[in-house]
């Protein structure tokens, strides 16, 4: 009995199986998904051909170009609006309610928009994430952060052709250390507090895009791949909420990069860079080596079996599985 495989969506995929002779076979079989090659490359690559011959394979994808593209203009559209609504920057309750919001709306429409096309990555962290735990090629892991960078600087460049001058008294919306009012105290966050809370907030993200995007997971549960775009959005309105009035909420390099590029200050930078990437790392194996699918869990989700199971349900809810010798 042939195995049966599904494609993931675009921009999850597993590696270039460097083994695979497109010619060999004749037998017919159903095309991946953009991004999502054969099955994870059976033999180890041990020689700069080999790593050649698999950022080819790639890159000749025909849907890579198109992908690329697709994660510079989304998370240039991003960060057009996001950086309109920090402007011109006052971090009260309702503004940051507000930026929330904007942040939130934005990925979830985004992540419906470009999810079939490149998976809707638009964050740096979140394609580092993928590329750690295996879900994603390191050539298109490296293309999409490059796109991502320069649709950041973009996005922000057209946010501040509207207002020239609330961008420059906004700070170009840059995430910076905030002082918060408790009462009669004021209380400066520090470097240190800012970098963990964006490991924090960048883990969460993660998280919950590898779990959200699991194939094997999804089988039995298809209503999950329609709430994807919701679940992510959700994610980062509550980090938002949270850590703005620490830092402005970063968790996303390429938003940072892009603010201070075109406002031309790079002041506590490295935390928006550096603690995204230490949160996606700790994300991937987190998830890699404890949550991701066991070969128990992979047999239990096989296509084969979960149809049988839902066949069981329906003889018994029919009654054709009740009575004498059932």
């Amino acid at each position: 009995m042939a195995d049966t495989t599904h494609a993931a969506a675009p921009g999850f995929m597993a590696p270039v199986d460097l083994e695979m002779d497109p010619i060999a076979s004749e037998a017919p079989h159903e095309a991946n998904a953009p991004g999502f090659e054969a099955p994870p490359t059976s033999r180890k690559l041990q020689s700069l051909d080999d790593y050649k011959q698999y950022f080819m394979a790639e890159m000749s994808h025909p849907t890579f170009t198109q992908s690329v593209i697709a994660e510079w203009w989304a998370t240039t559209l991003f960060l057009f609006f996001l950086i309109l609504s920090c402007l011109p920057g006052a971090n009260d309750g309702q503004e940051v309610f507000r930026i929330g919001i904007v942040a939130g709306l934005m990925i979830t429409i985004l992540v419906y928009a470009f999810y079939a096309v490149s998976g809707g990555n638009i964050n740096p962290a979140v394609s580092l994430g993928l590329a750690l735990s295996g879900r994603m090629t390191a050539p298109r892991a490296i293309f999409y952060i490059a796109a991502q960078i320069i649709g950041a600087i973009t996005g922000t460049a057209m946010a501040k052709v509207v207002s020239p001058t609330a961008f420059n008294l906004g700070k170009g919306g840059m995430n910076a250390l905030q002082v918060l009012n408790v009462g009669d105290d004021i209380v400066t966050i520090t470097a240190g507090q800012a970098f963990f809370g964006e490991v924090m907030g960048s883990m969460l993200l993660v998280l919950a895009v590898l779990f959200c995007t699991d194939t094997a997971r999804s089988i039995e549960h298809p209503h999950m791949v329609a709430l994807i775009p919701v679940e992510i959005g959700f994610v980062v309105l509550l980090c938002h909420i949270a850590l703005i009035p620490i830092d402005g909420c970063g968790i996303n390099p390429a938003r940072s990069i892009g603010s201070a590029a075109i406002y031309g200050s790079n002041l506590d930078l490295w935390i928006f860079v550096w603690a995204p990437v230490v949160g996606a790392i700790f994300a991937a194996v987190t998830y890699r080596f404890i949550f991701s699918p066991t070969e128990v869990f992979n047999d239990y989700f096989k296509p084969s079996n979960v149809v049988d199971r839902a066949s069981k349900r329906l003889r018994t809810l029919s009654g054709q599985g009740s009575g004498m010798g059932q």
